[in-house]
C-alpha cells in the first residue's frame, strides 16, 4: 500500500487527519502508536517524534494540515478540502489556523499541566484555558451564524481541525447555553460520520487522560485538576496522545440513549454509520443535534 499514516486514535490531530482519509474512502496502511516498533519507524523519519505523519510511496510528510493538502492534492476525492477561489481557501486556512492554535491548543495545556508530576501550574493553566476558550467560544458563535460548516455550506479542511478541538474543548470548559450557534455546529461534527468512526476508535484510550478515575468497569470522567490519580507513568507517546479531557455531566448522562461502553471494550468502529447511503453523509440533522452530541461524547 503507498500510503502510511502514523497516528495514535486518542491523539486530535492525528483524528484531524483520519477524517480527512475516512471521508474520501482513501486506502492507507495505519501504523498504531500503541505499537513501540510503529514509534520506532515514525522517529526514523521524523526525528522530532511529533505525529501524525504520512508515508507517499517513500516520501514522508508531516503536520496535519499539510498532509492533508497533500492528500487532496495527490489523492483526490469527493471533497475538496480547499476551494478553488484563492480568497475563499485563504478564510479556510484562516480557520483552520484558528481552530488549532486558539482551540486545541489553550485545550492541551491544562491537561499537559496536569501529566506533570509536580503540577504547580495546574490551576493557572486552567484559568488561562477557561479565558482563552470564552473568547474563542464568543467569536465562532457570531462567524457561525448562517453557516452549516466552518466556512459555509460544504465541509473543508476548517471542519477537519473544529472536529476535535470542539469536541475535547468542550470536556474542558464546556460550551455554554448561550453559545448556540457554536453547540449546534458542534453536534453536527459529531454527526458526522467520518468523525464519529474517528471517536469510536478512540474510545479504548480514554483511559489515558490523567484526570480519569476507575470505577470498576466504568469510567468516572473529572473536571478538576486535583482528581488525577497519584503516581501517573506517561510513556512519550501517550504524552502526545493525551489531549482530550472529558467533562462528568450526570444529567447528560442520564439522558444518553445508553451508557458510554466500558474503557475496555474495544466497539467495532461505527460499521452501521459507514453503511449509511452517502448521499445523507453531509445532511445536517438539526432535529436530532442534542440526542447525537449527547450519543457521541
Amino acid at each position: 500500500m503507498s500510503l502510511t499514516l502514523y497516528a495514535h486514535p486518542f491523539s486530535s490531530y492525528c483524528q484531524k487527519v483520519l477524517v480527512a482519509l475516512y471521508e474520501n474512502d482513501v486506502p492507507f496502511e495505519y501504523r498504531t502508536l500503541e505499537d513501540p516498533s510503529a514509534m520506532a519507524e515514525l522517529k526514523a523519519r521524523w526525528p522530532f517524534a511529533r505525529f501524525p505523519v504520512l508515508v507517499d510511496a517513500g516520501n514522508t510528510i508531516a503536520e496535519s494540515t499539510i498532509i492533508i493538502e497533500h492528500l487532496m492534492l495527490k489523492h483526490g476525492g469527493r471533497v475538496r478540502w480547499l476551494p478553488d477561489d484563492p480568497l475563499e481557501a485563504l478564510e479556510v486556512r484562516f480557520l483552520d489556523r484558528f481552530f488549532d492554535n486558539d482551540v486545541m491548543t489553550a485545550m492541551q495545556k491544562p491537561v499537559f499541566e496536569a501529566i506533570r508530576k509536580d503540577g504547580a501550574r495546574r490551576d493557572e493553566a486552567m484559568a488561562e484555558a477557561r479565558r482563552v476558550l470564552d473568547l474563542a467560544y464568543r467569536w465562532l458563535e457570531q462567524r457561525l451564524e448562517g453557516r452549516t460548516w466552518a466556512a459555509g455550506e460544504t465541509l473543508s479542511l476548517a471542519d477537519c481541525a473544529a472536529a476535535p478541538s470542539l469536541f475535547y474543548a468542550d470536556w474542558v470548559h464546556p460550551i455554554a447555553p448561550v453559545f448556540p450557534q457554536l453547540r449546534a455546529y458542534r453536534s453536527r461534527l459529531l454527526a458526522w460520520p467520518a468523525f464519529a468512526r474517528a471517536v469510536d476508535e478512540a474510545r479504548p484510550f480514554r483511559q489515558y487522560f490523567p484526570w480519569v478515575r476507575r470505577t470498576g468497569t466504568e469510567a468516572n470522567r473529572q473536571t478538576s485538576p486535583a482528581c488525577e490519580p497519584t503516581g501517573t507513568q506517561t510513556s512519550p507517546s501517550r504524552q502526545n496522545a493525551i489531549q482530550h479531557p472529558r467533562r462528568n455531566d450526570q444529567q447528560e448522562r442520564s439522558e444518553c440513549r445508553g451508557q458510554l461502553p466500558p474503557i475496555e471494550r474495544v466497539r467495532e468502529p461505527c460499521a452501521e454509520r459507514r453503511d449509511q447511503p452517502r448521499d445523507r453523509r453531509h445532511q445536517p440533522e438539526a432535529d436530532q443535534a442534542d440526542v447525537t452530541d449527547r450519543q457521541w461524547r
